[in-house]
């Protein structure tokens, strides 16, 4: 069950740890990216700057070197553009959104995992309302059990009907 929780919450590290690596990799942009985007899809037409312009451009200058007509190079200024970007920048935003539903759900997790640890009346609660009929030993018994036989309960009842983890409660 320890584990189980320590594994948890490096998952929890792990999403916002990617987070700022992008972020940083971005060079600061990556954490307001989502919100700017909707912003811009949301906003009047007539003055709105694409922020996904502004990370990912999709023209640019560049120097082109080309034979003249003696045989010489020559250095032709001319604008480059750079279709890549647009298939990069919808896949940033979608990473965006992606870790922050990640570290929500993570944070959760974690916020669950450390509740069941804390407070045993609420692992009675959660195993007893899998269980089909209420026994008034139910929640005497449930409580007193260790955090890790109640782990393996509540996963094992998770995966039964409610008659089975009557039975099993009931044994116990």
């Amino acid at each position: 069950a320890g584990m189980y929780i320590f594994c948890e919450f490096l998952n929890l590290v792990n999403a916002v740890t990617q987070f700022f690596l992008i972020d940083m990799f971005l060079g600061g942009e990556f954490m307001t990216y989502g919100f700017e985007v909707f912003k811009f899809m949301t906003s009047n037409e007539e003055n709105r700057i694409d922020p996904m312009d502004k990370m990912f451009p999709k023209a640019t200058k560049c120097i082109l070197y080309r034979y003249g007509i003696s045989g010489t190079i020559e250095h032709v200024d001319a604008i480059c553009y750079l279709p890549i970007n647009k298939i990069t920048e919808y896949i940033y935003f979608f990473f965006n959104i992606w870790i922050i539903i990640v570290s929500v759900m993570s944070t959760l997790s974690v916020i669950f995992w450390m509740v069941t640890l804390v407070f045993p009346y609420f692992r009675a609660r959660l195993i007893g309302s899998k269980c089909s009929t209420k026994n008034k030993n139910t929640y005497k018994v449930l409580p007193s059990l260790k955090y890790g036989d109640w782990f393996i309960l509540y996963f094992v009842s998770s995966n039964l009907d409610r008659l089975s983890v009557n039975e099993i409660v009931a044994s116990l």
